[in-house]
Protein backbone atom coordinates (compact mmCIF):
# COMPACT_ATOMS: atom_id res chain seq x y z
CA UNK A 1 0.00 0.00 0.00
CA UNK A 2 2.78 2.54 -0.77
CA UNK A 3 1.20 3.74 -3.34
CA UNK A 4 -1.32 6.48 -1.86
CA UNK A 5 -3.41 6.41 -5.09
CA UNK A 6 -4.73 2.44 -3.71
CA UNK A 7 -7.41 1.85 -0.99
CA UNK A 8 -6.13 -0.57 2.07
CA UNK A 9 -7.30 -1.59 4.92
CA UNK A 10 -5.97 -0.49 8.35
CA UNK A 11 -3.54 -3.22 8.04
CA UNK A 12 -2.09 -1.84 4.41
CA UNK A 13 -4.21 -4.74 2.81
CA UNK A 14 -5.67 -4.31 -0.38
CA UNK A 15 -9.89 -3.87 -0.62
CA UNK A 16 -11.56 -5.80 -3.14
CA UNK A 17 -14.24 -4.28 -5.57
CA UNK A 18 -17.45 -6.44 -5.28
CA UNK A 19 -20.20 -5.12 -7.14
CA UNK A 20 -23.55 -6.41 -8.83
CA UNK A 21 -24.17 -6.85 -12.44
CA UNK A 22 -25.83 -4.16 -14.33
CA UNK A 23 -27.67 -6.99 -17.14
CA UNK A 24 -29.11 -9.80 -16.03
CA UNK A 25 -28.74 -13.17 -17.84
CA UNK A 26 -30.31 -16.43 -17.79
CA UNK A 27 -28.75 -19.91 -15.84
CA UNK A 28 -26.34 -20.89 -19.03
CA UNK A 29 -23.79 -19.13 -17.87
CA UNK A 30 -21.48 -20.32 -21.27
CA UNK A 31 -17.79 -21.95 -21.04
CA UNK A 32 -16.74 -18.72 -19.36
CA UNK A 33 -18.87 -17.67 -16.50
CA UNK A 34 -16.36 -15.05 -15.09
CA UNK A 35 -16.18 -13.17 -18.33
CA UNK A 36 -19.18 -10.98 -18.01
CA UNK A 37 -17.97 -9.63 -14.67
CA UNK A 38 -14.46 -8.74 -16.22
CA UNK A 39 -16.06 -7.40 -19.30
CA UNK A 40 -18.68 -4.96 -16.92
CA UNK A 41 -15.46 -4.41 -15.28
CA UNK A 42 -13.14 -3.21 -18.10
CA UNK A 43 -15.97 -1.02 -19.38
CA UNK A 44 -16.48 0.17 -16.38
CA UNK A 45 -13.16 1.07 -15.46
CA UNK A 46 -12.40 -1.03 -12.78
CA UNK A 47 -8.75 -2.22 -13.32
CA UNK A 48 -7.32 -1.58 -10.16
CA UNK A 49 -4.12 -2.90 -9.18
CA UNK A 50 -1.98 -4.98 -12.02
CA UNK A 51 -4.82 -7.05 -14.12
CA UNK A 52 -8.46 -6.51 -12.94
CA UNK A 53 -9.99 -10.05 -11.83
CA UNK A 54 -13.33 -10.48 -11.63
CA UNK A 55 -14.89 -13.79 -10.74
CA UNK A 56 -18.64 -14.53 -10.39
CA UNK A 57 -20.02 -15.31 -7.08
CA UNK A 58 -21.64 -19.30 -8.31
CA UNK A 59 -21.24 -22.71 -7.21
CA UNK A 60 -21.20 -25.75 -8.95
CA UNK A 61 -21.74 -29.28 -7.80
CA UNK A 62 -18.00 -29.81 -8.60
CA UNK A 63 -17.05 -25.92 -7.27
CA UNK A 64 -17.89 -24.13 -4.46
CA UNK A 65 -17.50 -20.37 -4.42
CA UNK A 66 -14.91 -20.80 -1.84
CA UNK A 67 -13.15 -23.36 -4.52
CA UNK A 68 -13.95 -21.15 -7.40
CA UNK A 69 -11.71 -17.93 -5.69
CA UNK A 70 -8.57 -18.82 -6.31
CA UNK A 71 -6.99 -16.76 -3.36
CA UNK A 72 -9.27 -15.43 -0.83
CA UNK A 73 -8.46 -12.06 0.26
CA UNK A 74 -7.23 -10.48 3.65
CA UNK A 75 -8.18 -7.25 2.93
CA UNK A 76 -12.14 -5.66 2.97
CA UNK A 77 -14.74 -6.62 0.07
CA UNK A 78 -15.85 -2.78 -1.05
CA UNK A 79 -18.51 -1.72 -2.76
CA UNK A 80 -17.87 0.27 -6.06
CA UNK A 81 -19.40 3.51 -4.04
CA UNK A 82 -16.75 3.00 -1.25
CA UNK A 83 -19.08 0.86 1.06
CA UNK A 84 -17.36 -1.82 2.93
CA UNK A 85 -19.15 -5.23 2.25
CA UNK A 86 -17.09 -7.47 4.50
CA UNK A 87 -13.66 -7.01 6.27
CA UNK A 88 -12.28 -9.75 4.90
CA UNK A 89 -12.85 -13.38 3.23
CA UNK A 90 -14.25 -14.89 7.04
CA UNK A 91 -16.49 -11.80 7.28
CA UNK A 92 -17.41 -12.75 4.03
CA UNK A 93 -18.53 -15.86 4.54
CA UNK A 94 -19.33 -15.83 8.23
CA UNK A 95 -23.47 -15.73 7.00
CA UNK A 96 -23.94 -11.74 7.35
CA UNK A 97 -22.50 -8.60 5.36
CA UNK A 98 -22.22 -5.44 6.69
CA UNK A 99 -24.12 -3.82 3.84
CA UNK A 100 -26.12 -5.27 1.11
CA UNK A 101 -24.48 -6.28 -2.37
CA UNK A 102 -26.51 -3.67 -4.08
CA UNK A 103 -24.33 -1.47 -6.33
CA UNK A 104 -23.22 -2.11 -9.33
CA UNK A 105 -20.29 -1.62 -11.48
CA UNK A 106 -20.85 1.81 -12.45
CA UNK A 107 -22.05 2.77 -8.32
CA UNK A 108 -24.93 3.32 -9.19
CA UNK A 109 -27.15 2.18 -6.12
CA UNK A 110 -30.04 -0.62 -7.26
CA UNK A 111 -32.78 0.20 -4.59
CA UNK A 112 -35.10 -2.36 -5.80
CA UNK A 113 -34.08 -5.84 -4.32
CA UNK A 114 -33.15 -7.96 -7.70
CA UNK A 115 -32.72 -11.50 -8.19
CA UNK A 116 -29.17 -13.07 -8.26
CA UNK A 117 -27.76 -16.35 -9.47
CA UNK A 118 -25.80 -17.73 -6.94
CA UNK A 119 -25.66 -21.34 -6.38
CA UNK A 120 -24.10 -20.74 -3.47
CA UNK A 121 -24.83 -20.72 0.76
CA UNK A 122 -23.95 -18.18 2.92
CA UNK A 123 -20.44 -20.06 3.94
CA UNK A 124 -19.59 -20.24 0.22
CA UNK A 125 -19.97 -23.68 0.12
CA UNK A 126 -22.75 -25.00 -2.96
CA UNK A 127 -26.05 -25.88 -2.75
CA UNK A 128 -28.33 -27.96 -3.87
CA UNK A 129 -29.40 -26.31 -7.50
CA UNK A 130 -27.35 -24.57 -9.93
CA UNK A 131 -28.94 -24.66 -13.22
CA UNK A 132 -27.24 -28.05 -13.90
CA UNK A 133 -24.19 -26.36 -13.24
CA UNK A 134 -24.78 -23.34 -15.19
CA UNK A 135 -25.30 -24.92 -18.62
CA UNK A 136 -29.02 -24.84 -18.79
CA UNK A 137 -31.73 -22.34 -19.12
CA UNK A 138 -34.53 -24.37 -19.59
CA UNK A 139 -37.16 -25.80 -16.28
CA UNK A 140 -35.07 -26.32 -14.10
CA UNK A 141 -33.92 -24.43 -10.16
CA UNK A 142 -30.76 -22.30 -9.46
CA UNK A 143 -30.42 -20.65 -5.77
CA UNK A 144 -30.60 -17.12 -6.13
CA UNK A 145 -29.42 -14.41 -3.66
CA UNK A 146 -31.10 -11.18 -3.08
CA UNK A 147 -28.97 -8.00 -3.55
CA UNK A 148 -31.03 -6.26 -1.02
CA UNK A 149 -30.20 -8.27 2.07
CA UNK A 150 -26.94 -8.38 4.05
CA UNK A 151 -28.50 -11.18 6.16
CA UNK A 152 -27.65 -14.60 4.77
CA UNK A 153 -30.53 -14.51 2.21
CA UNK A 154 -27.91 -12.04 0.27
CA UNK A 155 -26.34 -15.07 -1.11
CA UNK A 156 -29.43 -17.24 -1.06
CA UNK A 157 -30.79 -20.78 0.83
CA UNK A 158 -31.70 -24.01 -0.55
CA UNK A 159 -35.35 -22.49 -0.70
CA UNK A 160 -34.36 -19.62 -2.33
CA UNK A 161 -34.50 -20.94 -5.93
CA UNK A 162 -35.62 -19.81 -9.61
CA UNK A 163 -36.67 -21.55 -12.76
CA UNK A 164 -33.24 -21.06 -14.94
CA UNK A 165 -34.93 -19.45 -18.20
CA UNK A 166 -35.15 -16.57 -15.75
CA UNK A 167 -33.25 -13.65 -16.17
CA UNK A 168 -30.97 -12.31 -13.20
CA UNK A 169 -28.17 -10.53 -12.09
CA UNK A 170 -25.37 -11.80 -10.55
CA UNK A 171 -22.16 -10.95 -8.32
CA UNK A 172 -18.61 -9.95 -9.15
CA UNK A 173 -15.69 -9.64 -7.21
CA UNK A 174 -12.30 -8.76 -7.61
CA UNK A 175 -9.41 -11.45 -7.21
CA UNK A 176 -6.32 -11.08 -5.50
CA UNK A 177 -3.49 -11.89 -7.85
CA UNK A 178 -0.73 -14.09 -6.52
CA UNK A 179 2.07 -11.57 -6.98
CA UNK A 180 0.51 -9.71 -4.30
CA UNK A 181 1.47 -11.82 -1.92
CA UNK A 182 4.82 -11.01 -2.10
CA UNK A 183 3.82 -7.65 -0.50
CA UNK A 184 2.43 -9.18 2.73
Amino acid sequence: CDDLSETCSDLCVRDRLVFLSSVKVDGHFGENPDALCNSLAFEAGLQGYGEARYKVWISTSDLSTTQHFNLWSKGRYVRTDGVVVANDWQDLVDGTLQFPIAVDEQGELIIENQLVWTGTLADGTQGSSNCDDWTTNKLKLGIVGHSNSALDAWTGTEESVDTCNTQHRVYCFQQQVEEEYLYY
